[in-house]
């Protein structure tokens, strides 16, 4: 009985695993060091196998300073391109195939963002949407920042 049990949980687990597989989500994981305000977050992208493209907005405390961009798309694969900007405490990110080519299913890394910021809040992912490689609207999220 408990062997069909662990199974049942098992199999439950990986359906819904499958399922939320196939949308697509922003997910962050925010660190922050014991002293002297610095942060680091760091971004992915949970692609369905269809996306092309995708774009988002990270709200970073108000006091963010020394925003750091210049890593915030070194981890794309290769046929992937775009653009982080910063205005004000918000940056907005852009990517985007060069030659239409898909995301493979699953999580991939997009980059990462470093600031200072003595504020206690976490960042806000918002604005979140992506494409498929037909020109279709993708269904995405944005999921809750994880902070390390």
């Amino acid at each position: 009985m408990k062997f069909k049990l662990i199974s049942a949980l098992m199999l439950a687990a990986s359906g819904f695993a499958s399922a939320a597989a196939m949308e697509n989500a922003v997910h962050v994981a925010e660190a922050k060091a014991s002293r002297g305000g610095a942060r680091l977050a760091s971004i992915d992208f949970e692609s369905d196998g269809q996306t092309s493209a995708f774009q988002m907005r990270i709200l970073l405390p108000a006091d963010a300073k020394k925003i750091n961009l210049a890593n915030c798309l070194t981890d794309l694969p290769k046929s992937f391109t775009g653009v982080c900007k910063a205005y004000g405490n918000k940056v907005a990110v852009t990517v985007y195939s060069s030659n239409n080519s898909a995301l493979p299913a699953g999580l991939a890394s997009v980059g990462k963002i470093s600031f200072v910021s003595r504020e206690a809040g976490s960042l806000v992912v918002d604005k979140v949407s992506a494409t498929h490689r037909d020109g279709s609207s993708a269904k995405a999220r944005a999921e809750k920042v994880a902070e390390l």
